[in-house]
């Protein structure tokens, strides 16, 4: 009986000690929430006295209203300009693609309309171009006679002027080359005049000849008659050696007229092209201006 006394003692005093750890566990956390709540308290307290007590320098009060950003977007414009209309007011709500306000472009406008401008000319220039390189009428598209009327007239006019001073230059070279075939025409006709003229000339020396011997013609008479027989062999001869002189002068006549042609259409074709190549970089201004305007 003594040795059970003894450990229902023992079991007591564990059971004991393990109620006091375990009260000791549990007051822990609830006393670091009491501290906490403390502390905030304190704050609290601290921040309305400072509320009540300080002096501010200014206390300005109005009025705000809260707008999601989701629902508010800024109005941009990639080209800019003037305010002329605003179709909505302030706080309306807007629906997809509806108007908000008319932006007057004045300069964007403006740009269009000489970008435009220097269009229509290009293309008109290129129309008389092509026509002065064909050597056909001039074939103007539909967009010029409808909208740039005065400038197919003004390059019909300039197309008139450059063959008026084509044509002028050409007559001066035709009379030129005229003038060389009146020239080797005159040569081959004196030609045939000293040939003939030096055959008899020659036939009559021949008969003369003996009766110069036997004094039947006179010396004096010989030798005239020899003179004249020399004479029309060097005028022949002279005319001869002319006649090539004046077929090359002739040549350089025609060539010219040809080299004239060929620089009127090359110069042409080389205005044509720069024309060309202007107007490419043009159509694609004209379409970007379109989108401004």
């Amino acid at each position: 009986m003594t040795r059970n006394s003894e450990e229902s003692k023992r079991t007591n005093r564990q059971h004991q000690l393990r109620s006091t750890f375990y009260s000791t566990d549990e007051l822990r956390p609830k006393l670091f929430s009491h501290l906490l709540l403390g502390f905030i308290v304190v704050i609290f307290v601290g921040l309305g006295s400072w509320a009540a007590w300080a002096r501010l320098d200014e206390v300005t009060r109005g009025t705000g209203r809260v707008i999601p950003s989701r629902q508010t977007q800024i109005v941009q414009n990639l080209e800019g300009g003037i305010v002329a209309e605003l179709m909505v007011r302030e706080g309306q709500v807007v629906e997809e693609s509806e108007v908000l306000m008319r932006i007057d472009n004045v300069r964007a406008a403006s740009d269009y309309r000489e970008t435009k401008a220097r269009y229509l000319s290009l293309t008109a220039a290129i129309a008389r171009l092509t026509a002065e390189i064909n050597e056909t009428a001039i074939n103007f598209p539909q967009e010029v006679l409808s909208e740039a009327r005065d400038l197919a007239e003004s390059e019909t006019a300039f197309m008139g002027s450059r063959q008026a001073e084509l044509e002028a230059q050409l007559d001066i070279l035709r009379s030129q080359v005229i003038q060389r075939e009146q020239e080797l025409a005159e040569l081959k006709t004196k030609l045939n005049q000293y040939d003939r003229s030096y055959r008899l000339a020659s036939e009559e020396l021949q008969l003369i000849a003996p009766h110069a011997k036997t004094g039947v013609v006179s010396k004096s008479d010989f030798l005239q008659k020899q003179r004249e027989v020399n004479d029309l062999k060097g005028q022949f001869e002279q005319t001869r050696l002319a006649v090539p002189r004046v077929e090359s002068a002739l040549r350089e006549a025609n060539q010219r007229i040809e080299s004239a042609y060929s620089t009127f259409r090359s110069e042409a074709q080389r205005d044509l092209s720069i024309r060309r190549a202007e107007l490419a970089g043009i159509r694609e201004i004209i379409v970007a201006g379109e989108d401004r305007v």
